[in-house]
């Protein structure tokens, strides 16, 4: 249950992310390697990313972001659910 909770709001959060970024979910995809079905995936919980991922996905965020607005407050809230999905992982197992 909170697994589920958890790629749930790390998925809203990417997608928040995301689209604050002014990224499409193809963009997003290819910065990262990855198919825009699996961005689709994670933004809708259905999946998360590995968590090796995460640090990526927020370094991509935080450029973007900066660009925009010289904000880091997308960076650290990356790396929060890094941190937390860590832990939870880590009680899980």
């Amino acid at each position: 249950m909170v697994y589920n909770d958890l790629k749930i709001q790390i998925g809203n959060n990417i997608a928040a992310c995301r689209k604050r970024c002014g990224l499409t979910q193809a963009e997003l995809a290819e910065k990262l390697d990855y198919s825009d079905k699996a961005v689709s995936k994670w933004e809708r919980g259905l999946l998360s990313p590995d968590i090796l991922l995460l640090p990526k996905i927020a370094r991509l965020f935080q450029r973007a972001h900066l660009l925009q607005n010289g904000s880091l407050h997308l960076y650290i809230l990356i790396i929060l659910m890094a941190v937390l999905a860590l832990l939870v992982f880590a009680l899980v197992s």
